[in-house]
């Protein structure tokens, strides 16, 4: 009797390898940048006189008990960021992936429970992550068919799979519903709130064609993620077109921690296929620069 394809899915090979080793470096950076751009505001931000001192009075549970020993100094509070740090570069060089996921989804908790105001949309996204990293197979972890670390690997696999598809089919699905983006002004209206905006990309946005196309563009691309990711021709190009995508929100918002977040999680969605595809393009692509430096090159000998 055959076992079912969702069955055989779950229990054979723990899928997406290279993905996930995608997905840790761009958490792993991400988490890299918050700690060089916090480590100088840690005792302002989270430590015994901070902002978030009052904020985590009367809190309960594990983290905030936690949160009160480290945070009674500034020394341990800065030791805290610290330690973050050095978890999120073993996620970027793969050593021991799953002991650091589990530890910076504990930790990073811990700083959110002293100061909650702090978090954006990409620490949401991290937070989830980084839970579902705790029971995947890191790249050199044994394993054998059928066993039950490959069940947990690949459930979490697609427990990340359905959080990304349900997010921007969600986001996508609200613009259309908006009148600002359903109009096409939404991101001239971004551009003036000083929040979610640089002050320098703000010319770009009184550009009425510029405008257009980066509140349309956004909206077709999260609608039509899921179906564009599971068709096999698509989902290398869509992904690559998303990554340019929240690499500009980087640039004109400056929310770089989510940027990083979702293009490891679009790089996640790629199969061991998709990868050798990609490398094979870089390589041609590197082949003809050089090439073309080379000619260019002799033609400056020859005249020279």
């Amino acid at each position: 009797m055959t076992r079912p394809a969702w069955i055989s899915f779950l229990s054979e090979v723990p899928r997406q390898r290279r993905g996930l080793r995608a997905l840790q470096i761009c958490i792993g950076i991400e988490l890299l940048f918050r700690v060089l751009t916090e480590l100088p505001f840690a005792s302002y931000l989270w430590g015994p006189h901070g902002v978030g001192q009052s904020r985590s009075e009367g809190r309960m549970g594990l983290t905030a008990v936690v949160g009160r020993l480290v945070f009674s100094s500034d020394l341990s509070t800065k030791g805290l960021v610290v330690i973050v740090g050095v978890l999120a570069a073993m996620l970027v060089a793969g050593i021991r992936t799953r002991a650091a996921a589990i530890l910076l989804a504990f930790f990073i908790q811990v700083l959110e429970s002293r100061l909650p105001e702090l978090a954006d949309g990409g620490d949401n996204v991290t937070r989830l992550v980084l839970i579902y990293m705790c029971f995947m197979l890191s790249a050199r972890a044994p394993w054998k068919p059928g066993s039950l670390l490959v069940w947990f690997h690949n459930m979490a696999v697609v427990a990340i799979v359905s959080q990304l598809l349900l997010l921007y089919l969600t986001s996508g699905m609200m613009k259309v519903r908006g009148d600002i983006w359903y109009h096409g002004f939404a991101t001239y209206a971004i551009s003036n709130v000083d929040w979610f905006s640089l002050p320098s990309s703000r010319p770009f946005f009184h550009v009425p064609l510029f405008v257009a196309m980066t509140s349309y563009v956004p909206m077709f691309y999260q609608v039509m993620f899921p179906a564009a990711v599971l068709a096999k021709n698509l989902r290398l190009p869509w992904i690559l077109v998303g990554a340019v995508f929240h690499v500009g929100v980087a640039v004109t918002m400056g929310l770089v921690t989510f940027t990083m977040a979702m293009i490891g999680l679009e790089l996640f969605f790629l199969t061991d296929a998709d990868f050798e595809r990609l490398a094979t393009l870089l390589r041609r692509a590197v082949d003809q620069l050089v090439r073309a430096s080379r000619k260019i090159a002799g033609k400056r000998a020859a005249h020279g």
